[in-house]
């Protein structure tokens, strides 16, 4: 700084260039922005200009691209009992068909299954005729014998149909579960089939391998669709939308693919960088998963205001340019520079088509002046108030999960990532026996409390005729029988059935074609929201409160500040907040302090405090650095 102070104030001091000559000891004169400039000196500095233009710019963002096998393009194979691998049937990298048989598993599990179907087949048989006399003989057998024999036809009916799903859900077919049925002959082992076609991508069994449920024993795959993925910096993350068109090179392929982003993630990595993904298909398997290359995104061209990048001067946020006036004479103004794309420079303010800048001499000309406003402007707003750096969060009755509440394996998967679904939707199927299970439970509960209570009530009318104490343990019995169909009914709602679902299982007439006990458990929406995206395969195994998927309503977002602990005595509710994004030059948002961290952060001793935003527009996404100015104590004391 006082090399150009001498510089200005002193002309007979002359200043060397690399490759030019020393300026001579006369000629450049600074009058605040304006510079003037001798002939002389231009030449020693060796001025040029460059012309500002309109042009046509074609703008692209440039991502590190993969190449990923969405959910809907793969599939696990386990099974739901334990048992032994008795035969092994494909192995990796072979074809396959969906239904196609892979293995075969035997084990004690799948007999005792059989042996309940069996037993309950025979119960069910003998109900059905002891019901069907009970009928016949009308008013010669008490009413209570023949609701408690009806009651109990219904039960046997409910086992049988429970027991037979299990089977089929294990992989037993109905054509030989009926011959089980006729030659009371159990078999000795099932066959684990591919869910889709595809191509075996792992095979984890060996003959004689003891196998549980919580193993996948096989993954098949089909890349014949396939996701483009990438992974876009924090800074560009503003630019992209849905629908842009996108292309994807890599050394293993001989020419780019083009393609549109189908969906974009509604959060930053833990990276930093935002996902897009586009569709692809690969019916002739050029594209592998796993590949990596680089991805091009392409934004919309517009006509914008341009000039040589070797104009620029000064700092981000502080740019400025020396604009040539007339000969000899210039002006420096400070630029807003949206994009520099190679040598060219994108100016949203500051220039017009047609000025004439100075491209090389422009770093020694700009060392003239020795203030800078665009710099004295950002320092004095920084004295306005306290910036301090933020993130973006979603607000906790802005985020909802749907997790497993019971054990099984992902049958479907009826959602898309990023689709917006409504409360109560179902996102997902699990096979679960445990499920299957807690359904003949509360049948078997609600038979025995109907027994209960025609026992009481068959006591009560007898009245003095009956011991007390006989009284009393009927009236026990009743009332533990109600607790537990009670508990039962909690636990079925628990686990995703509605009070009507629940309802229509206990009145529904299993004895006769009624419906069958629910094979399948259906998680649903618990809230209104977007599908924010999940790590779920068509049957993969879920243990019991596993968070299977999260949703998103960020129709509103917090903004996280953390402002240090000599800053904070200044902070309060109501001060006048300003958010900017740094995924987003041109984003400005304006909200105040809501609330107070009540402690001060451990680890940096900084206090954190939350601005809540409106975001129709989901431009601000869970993770993005967000730079926050407070507003002075004068303008919270407005606010208040």
């Amino acid at each position: 700084m006082k090399l150009w102070l001498v510089f200005v104030l002193l002309p007979g001091v002359a200043l060397a260039h690399e490759d030019h000559t020393p300026l001579p000891t006369k000629g450049a004169t600074v009058q605040g922005n304006r510079l003037l400039l001798s002939a002389s000196a231009s030449k020693a500095i060796g001025v040029q200009l460059g012309k500002v233009e309109l042009a046509e710019v074609r703008r692209t963002i440039q991502a590190v691209g993969s190449v990923e096998l969405p959910w809907s393009q793969q599939a696990y194979v386990s099974t739901l009992i334990a048992g032994r691998v008795e035969q092994v049937l494909v192995k990796p990298g072979e074809s396959v068909a969906a239904g196609q048989e892979l293995a075969r598993i035997s084990g004690t599990e799948l007999e005792t299954l059989q042996l309940e179907m069996l037993q309950a087949a025979a119960e069910k048989s003998l109900t059905a005729r002891l019901l069907e006399g009970h009928e016949a003989a009308g008013d010669g057998i008490a009413g209570n014998l023949l609701l408690q024999t009806r009651t109990d036809a219904q039960l046997q009916a409910a086992r049988f149909r429970a027991a037979w799903q299990k089977l089929r859900a294990i992989g037993l077919s109905d054509q030989t579960l009926q011959q089980v049925c006729d030659t009371r002959q159990s078999v000795r082992s099932i066959s684990l089939v591919s869910r889709i076609g595809g191509v075996v991508a792992m095979a984890d069994v060996r003959t004689g391998q003891i196998v549980q449920p919580t193993e996948h024993l096989y993954h098949i795959v089909d890349p014949t669709r396939v996701w483009i993925v990438g992974k876009v910096l924090e800074a560009d993350a503003g630019q992209v939308k849905a629908g842009q068109p996108i292309e994807f090179s890599s050394a293993m392929l001989p020419a780019k693919l083009s393609g549109r982003i189908d969906h974009i993630e509604l959060r930053l990595g833990p990276d930093r960088t935002l996902s897009v993904k586009a569709f692809m298909e690969n019916s002739n398997a050029a594209l592998k998963p796993g590949m990596f290359g680089r991805l091009e995104i392409q934004l919309a061209s517009a006509r914008s205001v341009v000039c040589p990048v070797e104009a620029l001067t000064g700092e981000p946020g502080a740019t400025a340019v020396l604009v040539q006036r007339s000969d000899g004479k210039y002006v420096r103004k400070p630029v807003v520079v949206t994009a520099v794309r190679g040598q060219i420079a994108e100016i949203d303010d500051g220039l017009f088509p047609g000025d004439m800048v100075v491209t090389v001499g422009s770093h020694e000309l700009a060392a003239l002046f020795p203030n800078d406003p665009a710099r004295q402007a950002a320092s004095v707003s920084q004295l306005a108030g306290i910036t301090a750096q933020g993130q973006v969060e979603l607000p906790t009755d802005q985020k909802s999960f749907a997790s497993a509440p019971i054990d099984g394996l992902v049958s479907r998967i009826l959602v898309e990532h990023g689709q917006r679904v409504a409360k109560g939707d179902v996102l997902a199927e699990l096979q679960s026996l445990p499920f299957q299970t807690l359904q003949l439970d509360f049948l078997q509960a609600r038979t025995s409390l109907a027994r209960a209570s025609l026992n009481l009530e068959r006591a009560r009318a007898l009245g003095d005729d009956l011991a007390r104490k006989e009284l009393w343990k009927l009236q026990t019995r009743f009332d533990s029988d109600q607790q537990i169909v009670a508990s039962l009914r909690r636990q079925l709602t628990l686990v995703g059935l509605s009070e009507g679902e629940v309802t229509a299982l206990a009145e529904a007439d299993f004895a006769a074609s009624g419906p069958d006990l629910g094979a399948e458990l259906k998680i649903r929406a618990p809230a209104d929201g977007l599908v924010c995206d999940f790590d779920l395969i068509p049957g993969q195994f879920v243990p019991q409160q596993a968070r299977l998927f999260e949703l998103h309503s960020p129709s509103k977002v917090w903004v996280r500040t953390f402002v240090f602990e000599q800053d904070a005595i200044h902070v309060r509710t109501g001060q006048a907040v300003s958010v900017g994004l740094a995924s987003d030059p041109a984003f400005r948002a304006s909200g105040k302090v809501d609330r107070l961290d009540p402690l001060l952060f451990a680890g940096n001793r900084a206090l954190s405090i939350w601005t809540e935003l409106d975001n129709a527009e989901l431009k601000l996404k869970e993770g993005m650095a967000a730079t926050v100015t407070l507003g002075s104590r004068s303008d919270a004391e407005l606010v208040d």
